[in-house]
């Protein structure tokens, strides 16, 4: 399924930052997603600290919302999952070192 647009974020960070008022945060961004659907475009939300979530991503959740390296990691991840140019250019690559 081709993703349009990728939301991001931590619900222990939001939760931290908001205290009960990160459902609101978390509706909102639901709100979003139909909105956008309504348009015609896919929107994904990703829950970097979720690991039920962030297995399918082929990556570690995000333990410490403020450990910059378990952060850079998982959006990287979540990146090559959704990229559509990370396999076309292997196959490119791959294809240009047969027709030599």
């Amino acid at each position: 399924m081709k993703t349009d647009k990728l939301i991001v974020t931590n619900v222990a960070a939001l939760t931290r930052k908001y205290g009960k008022q990160h459902k609101s945060i978390l509706n909102d961004l639901k709100k979003l997603q139909t909105y956008d659907r309504q348009r015609g475009l896919t929107t994904q939300l990703v829950f970097l600290d979720h690991a039920k979530d962030m297995a399918q991503y082929k990556a570690k959740p995000v333990t410490d919302p403020e450990n910059a390296k378990q952060n850079k990691d998982a959006i990287d991840a979540v990146y090559r999952f959704f990229s559509p140019t990370t396999s076309c250019w292997r196959e490119r690559r791959i294809s240009s070192h047969f027709n030599r």
